[in-house]
């Protein structure tokens, strides 16, 4: 495991996170002494770069909504975020519970809340087993289930939710957030009832803020529905009951591997890798990154025999898997001169300081930038055709092979700039349009809404480093973060070059400080350099900031 490297950390601008409210929702929220007393924490000292906020690899918060949204109320422009990858919504859902059960001081009633939602993904899990099965008795099963309860409501088959006879989904959920199952059935006739009783309702809130005990709110229903109190113990099963409760019992992950049990024979090796290229191409992993992986690591298939043999969990596995095969990837470039970073000890790169904005002339960089040393050029401003044309003549010299110019022209000369930049020996990749507020040229008497983003490569196009890419972005500002981000996550890696020689706002630095790649910018005029400087100083690694 020598190989392996925490995921960075990282600094993202906050308003690029998405929220998505059936995840802010499955975790209770702290009380409001709890959430002033973090809020003046965070005004005072900061947000902790030791306490990154967890994200999906489409940018959506899964952990951190209380600190997300004390940066909202602050107006904190960048926040600490580290990108988790998971198998599907189930596994991040199982995420956010258990992060918040195993980090929180939370009361029984909340505990319960948690298990309930536990319970409900399980069920949500298997029946989506059971639709990709086709498993046209489901329905049936269900009413065979309605027509077994009694009159009081009460179920009558042991693998229904009484007391004692849970079916394992409740059972697991129980002992997931240390509870009894007979406390977790409570709050789950609680839950019921609050739907359509207010008091019940007003009565489970105080229980969640430790007001008042699960056994003092169930007792309420009970005494409202004038149904018996059911036995604090659970009452004597006869053997046979014994049996087909151990029978329906779910043994844990910790049981399997303590305890001998019979286990299946693991998969043979054809059918394990034809799985792991299908779930790869799913990640945008290729088939040839899996096989390097399993050749530098061969406990790979290790890892998934035993997962075959329901011995290993599949997250963990896929986890490390993606590990190595960073590791391959980064030896594959390491192979490939031109896919180089620049080293992580350089200080500077011709006459220029690197991660710095520079007051020099695109003329001066035609004539002084290394050749064949850039990874990206980027301009975020409009250029016009003069420009242009010396962008293209710059990239040609100074990009690495297969590596991209990416620049904005006005759409009346467009016919002109794509000859100047085919002139130059660039190879056309792609077009974006980004949306913006109006814009009024009058001499034309447009009212322009979008920009043209031309996209050229020095070489062959091939297929670019993006799983998808958003070509047309809605965007409110005259420079567009998201694109930006895009391009350099899509057309780079950590650690390589990102040019921009007409630099404005200085936003192509800040994202490319953020993601870990190395940049020079340059602008003529030296207000706009100097303020471009002191927004990118203020973007700093995770790393950065805890030495």
């Amino acid at each position: 495991m020598s190989d392996f490297k925490p995921r960075e950390i990282r600094m993202v601008p906050r308003t690029e996170l998405q929220r998505q409210k059936n995840y802010l929702e499955l975790v209770p929220r702290p009380s409001d002494e709890d959430y002033q007393l973090l809020k003046r924490d965070i005004e005072r000292d900061g947000l902790n770069p030791a306490l990154p906020l967890v994200v999906n690899d489409d940018e959506v918060v899964l952990d951190g909504y209380t600190r997300l949204q004390i940066a909202d109320e602050s107006e904190l422009e960048w926040v600490y975020v580290k990108t988790h990858e998971f198998e599907d919504h189930y596994a991040e859902k199982m995420f956010i519970i258990n992060t918040n059960l195993h980090r929180r001081h939370l009361t029984t009633a909340q505990r319960v809340e948690l298990g309930l939602k536990l319970e409900e993904i399980e069920q949500e899990k298997a029946r989506e087993r059971q639709r990709q099965a086709g498993d046209q008795n489901l329905k049936q099963g269900r009413k065979a289930q309605e027509s077994a309860r009694v009159s009081d409501g009460s179920p009558v088959n042991p693998k229904s939710d009484e007391p004692g006879k849970h079916g394992q989904a409740l059972d697991h959920a129980a002992r997931q957030v240390g509870v009894g199952r007979d406390t977790l059935w409570k709050g789950k006739k609680i839950k019921e009832a609050a739907e359509t009783d207010p008091e019940v309702a007003e009565a489970w809130d105080k229980a969640k803020q430790g007001k008042a005990t699960v056994n003092q709110v169930y007792q309420q229903v009970q005494e409202k529905t004038g149904a018996k109190k059911r036995p604090r113990q659970i009452a004597s099963l006869t053997p046979a009951e014994e049996q087909l409760r151990k029978k329906i019992m779910e043994p844990t992950y910790l049981e399997r591997m303590t305890e001998i049990l019979p286990v299946p024979p693991p998969r043979p090796d054809e059918e394990l890798m034809e799985a792991l290229y299908h779930v790869g191409r799913l990640k945008g992993i290729p088939p040839e990154a899996i096989d390097g992986a399993i050749e530098i690591h061969p406990d790979v298939m290790w890892w998934w025999r035993l997962w075959s043999q329901e011995l290993f969990d599949p997250h963990l596995a896929w986890l490390m898997t993606t590990e190595i095969v960073e590791v391959w990837q980064k030896r594959q470039r390491a192979a490939q001169p031109e896919e180089m970073p620049i080293p992580d000890d350089a200080q500077t790169l011709g006459p220029w300081a690197l991660d710095y904005v520079h007051q020099t002339g695109l003329e001066a960089l035609l004539r002084e930038f290394p050749a064949n040393s850039a990874h990206l050029i980027y301009s975020d401003a409009m250029a016009d055709l003069e420009q242009v044309g010396m962008l293209g003549d710059l990239a040609a010299r100074v990009l690495t092979s297969g590596k991209y110019l990416c620049v904005y022209v006005d759409k009346r000369w467009l016919p002109e700039a794509m000859s100047r930049l085919s002139g130059a020996g660039l190879t056309y990749f792609w077009s974006c349009s980004v949306f913006r507020t109006k814009q009024e040229v009058p001499d034309l008497h447009i009212r322009e809404k979008w920009r043209l983003l031309l996209i050229y490569r020095k070489g062959e196009a091939s297929e670019a480093g993006w799983d998808w890419f958003d070509d047309g972005v809605e965007d409110h500002h005259i420079s567009n973060r998201f694109i930006i981000r895009q391009l350099l996550k899509g057309l780079t890696y950590p650690g390589q070059l990102v040019v921009n020689p007409l630099v404005g706002t200085g936003i192509t630095g800040q994202v490319a400080r953020s993601l870990g790649r190395r940049f020079l910018c340059f602008g003529a005029e030296e207000t706009d350099v100097r303020a471009a400087n002191q927004r990118i100083s203020q973007v700093r690694l995770a790393e950065e900031s805890a030495t």
